[in-house]
């Protein structure tokens, strides 16, 4: 059965996100591993599957050994995917109806192979957005093995999203703050923009953040991460800035499309660096 539930806190996928998600996750860029499409979505009755094939590039020169393991998946407050088997993702995870043929290969440098993966929804699934990933990771080619020096992993996790019933996004601004620069890590001022989404289905956010100065003009425009929003939680979505707010009077201002009928939007106005409402 699935539990309803809300998970609070500065939240993350693919991915690799990710997308997410969700996009390739490299650990080291220095080898080239690739897939399309990056993420499977698909609408199932409860009893239901569905099975479809990915295709999985090697665009490096080199032959590559890789393995499959089946993740959970959420987004970090840095808007990062984390894999892996969290009993707290249990609840909204399609990850134990998921098989990935083949678990395990190796691709020629230059070459592609086609993963094909099941999804299997079993019959007491109740409705809503369910979501898992195939995180796919190089590892020593068997000639690799017999040699010595540093070896280089790198990662690529599709994401697929299952669909049961008719869910509906329940998304919203919660909160726009502004961090002022940390001299210590080196960093400029920040916006943290925090959504909620309170339905049962997954939403992608598009929209820009702008800073306007006390004589109107847009000095600054940023996107807004393109980084699911998962059901029954909050997400922190941090922007950085090249905008120094000390200096004058701005406004910070968000506009977001959520998925719902109305875009919305969240306005903060600072002072010499000091936040007036």
């Amino acid at each position: 059965m699935r539990s309803h539930r809300k998970l609070r806190g500065h939240f993350s996928v693919a991915a690799s996100l990710l997308l997410l998600l969700m996009g390739c996750v490299p650990v080291f860029g220095q080898m080239g591993l690739g897939m399309a499409p990056m993420r499977a979505e698909m609408h199932l009755a409860p009893g239901k599957e569905h099975t479809g094939s990915l295709m999985l590039y090697n665009d490096s020169h080199t032959d590559l050994r890789v393995r499959t393991t089946l993740s959970d998946f959420y987004i970090d407050n840095n808007v990062t995917p984390q894999f892996g088997v969290f009993p707290k993702e249990a609840a909204d995870s399609c990850r134990t109806w998921l098989t990935i043929n083949p678990m395990e290969t190796e691709i020629a440098g230059g070459g592609q192979v086609v993963v094909r993966y099941t999804i299997k929804v079993p019959e007491n699934a109740t409705e809503g957005d369910y979501h898992c990933a195939a995180n796919i990771t190089t590892l020593p080619t068997a000639a690799a093995l017999v040699g010595t020096g540093m070896r280089i992993a790198v990662s690529v996790a599709p994401a697929f999203y299952v669909t049961i019933g008719d869910p509906k996004v329940d998304a919203s601004i919660k909160n726009l703050t502004l961090v002022p620069p940390d001299p210590k890590l080196k960093t400029g001022w920040r916006a943290m923009l925090t959504l909620e989404n309170s339905g049962l289905k997954h939403t992608r956010p598009i929209g820009d953040l702008t800073v306007v100065n006390s004589q109107g003009k847009v000095v600054e425009k940023v996107e807004v991460p393109t980084v699911p929003l998962l059901p029954n939680r909050e997400q922190v979505y941090p922007m950085t800035l090249k905008t120094d707010l000390s200096k004058e009077n701005y406004t910070v201002r968000v506009k977001v499309d959520l998925g719902m009928p109305v875009i919305q939007d969240a306005v903060v106005t600072v002072s010499g660096g000091t936040k007036t409402q």
